[in-house]
C-alpha cells in the first residue's frame, strides 16, 4: 500500500513538472515576441524606451548634488527615439511631448545657470535645432517641495494621499528609528496574498551591507550614498502550489511592494524603488551580501532606498499616462 502511494506521488510530481515546462515555453515564446528584446519596434516599445529615457533625464534634473551637463548620451537617444516614433506615429501621444518638455527643461537650467555652451558646440547647438520645432510644447517642471508639504496629505482623504506620494532621492544624514520602519513593515502587512499564504519578507540592510548592495544595484547614483537603509522586498516560492501559479511570487511581491510604499510615506519615511533586473551572477553576489537570513527560496523583488527627506527638495514630475489609455471598458 504504501509503495503504490509513493508510485502515485512520483508519477504526480512528473506531471507537475512536465506541464511547468509547458507552461515556461509558452511565457518563453511569447516574452521574445511580444517584449522591446531583440529589437521589436512597435508604438507601445518605442513609447517605452521614450519614458525610460526622459525619466533619467527627470531624476538628473532633481538630484541633491546635480551637476551640469549631465547625461548627454541619453539627451541624443531620446531625441533620435522622439525623431523615429514621430516618423511613424506622430507627436501628439503625451508622453512623448513631455519628453520634449524635459528636453527645453535641461536646456533652460543650462541657461538659467550660465552655463558655457561653446564647451560642446555641436551638441547644444543640435539640441537647441531639434527644440525650435516644436514651439508649441512648453518645458516640464519638476517639482520643488518641502517637508511639510510633502506630508501634507498623510490625514487626509485617501485619493489626496496617494497623489502625494512620489520617489525620493534625497536625504538627511539622519537615522531612521526601528519604531518606524516596524511600524511601516507592520502596516504593510495588510496587503492582500493568494489564498492568504503571505509569500513576502522585508530585510533591511545598513552600513557595510547597504553600500555593497546599493553598489552592486548600479541605478541609485547620485542619492544612493545618503540612504540611511535598504530594505529588500522578497516573495517565496515555498508558497507555490502549481505551475498555473508561477507568476504569484511577482504578482503578490508587487502588491506587497506598493502597499509598503504607502506605509513608508504615511510614517514620513522618504524613500524610492531600485528595480531589480540584475544578471543572474549579480543576484548571487546580493545573496552573498544580504547573508544567510535570505532563504534560497525568496525571489528579489525590488529594493527601497530609506531616509529622512530634508527641509526642501525636488521630485521628478513623471506624468501618468490617461485613463484613456489605461481603462479599458465597452
Amino acid at each position: 500500500m504504501i509503495a503504490s502511494v509513493k508510485k502515485l506521488l512520483r508519477r504526480i510530481l512528473q506531471i507537475d513538472k512536465r506541464r511547468a515546462m509547458v507552461f515556461y515555453r509558452h511565457d518563453c515564446a511569447r516574452f521574445l515576441a511580444c517584449s522591446g528584446v531583440g529589437g521589436r519596434i512597435t508604438r507601445g516599445t518605442l513609447q517605452a524606451k521614450i519614458i525610460m529615457h526622459y525619466h533619467v533625464i527627470e531624476k538628473g534634473l532633481t538630484m541633491p548634488n546635480r551637476h551640469l551637463a549631465f547625461g548627454k548620451g541619453i539627451v541624443a537617444n531620446l531625441i533620435k527615439l522622439i525623431r523615429e516614433f514621430s516618423a511613424r506615429f506622430g507627436v501628439e501621444d503625451a508622453q512623448v511631448r513631455h519628453a520634449v518638455g524635459v528636453l527645453k527643461e535641461y536646456r533652460e537650467l543650462h541657461r538659467s545657470q550660465g552655463f558655457d555652451f561653446s564647451s560642446d558646440p555641436t551638441y547644444w547647438q543640435d539640441l537647441s535645432h531639434f527644440l525650435d520645432a516644436y514651439a508649441d510644447i512648453g518645458a516640464a517642471h519638476q517639482h520643488h517641495v518641502t517637508f511639510d508639504g510633502f506630508y501634507a496629505a498623510n490625514e487626509g482623504p485617501f485619493p489626496d494621499f496617494a497623489k502625494s506620494r512620489h520617489s525620493v532621492r534625497n536625504y538627511t544624514q539622519n537615522e531612521i528609528p526601528m519604531p518606524r520602519l516596524e511600524a511601516a513593515v507592520s502596516l504593510a502587512l495588510t496587503t492582500p496574498s493568494a489564498c492568504n499564504r503571505q509569500y513576502c519578507k522585508v530585510h533591511c540592510l545598513s552600513g557595510e551591507r547597504k553600500k555593497k548592495l546599493l553598489e552592486l544595484q548600479g541605478g541609485n547614483r547620485g542619492f544612493g550614498h545618503l540612504a540611511d537603509k535598504v530594505l529588500v522586498v522578497t516573495s517565496s516560492l515555498e508558497g507555490i502550489a502549481s505551475p498555473e501559479e508561477r507568476n504569484d511570487i511577482f504578482v503578490n511581491g508587487g502588491m506587497f511592494l506598493m502597499n509598503l510604499c504607502y506605509a513608508l510615506h504615511y510614517h514620513k519615511i522618504a524613500h524610492c524603488i531600485l528595480t531589480w533586473a540584475q544578471p543572474l551572477a549579480k543576484d548571487a553576489a546580493a545573496r552573498e551580501i544580504i547573508g544567510p537570513a535570505l532563504g534560497k527560496e525568496e525571489t528579489l523583488i525590488a529594493l527601497l532606498s530609506c531616509g529622512e527627506a530634508p527641509e526642501e527638495f525636488d521630485v521628478a514630475d513623471s506624468p501618468r499616462k490617461s485613463l484613456e489609455e489605461v481603462f479599458v471598458h465597452e
